[in-house]
């Protein structure tokens, strides 16, 4: 049961980081589209 409950776990903070990289990513190409408009409308 632990090795399972461990390796279920692990899974768990695998995704949520990977997540939370995707979401980083994410926010970080909006951030530069928006710039980019910014620029081009001056």
């Amino acid at each position: 049961m632990a090795p399972q409950t461990l390796e279920s776990t692990a899974n768990s903070i695998s995704v949520i980081l990977c997540s939370k990289s995707v979401s980083n990513t994410y926010n970080h190409l909006i951030h530069v589209l928006k710039t980019d408009l910014k620029t081009n409308i001056e």
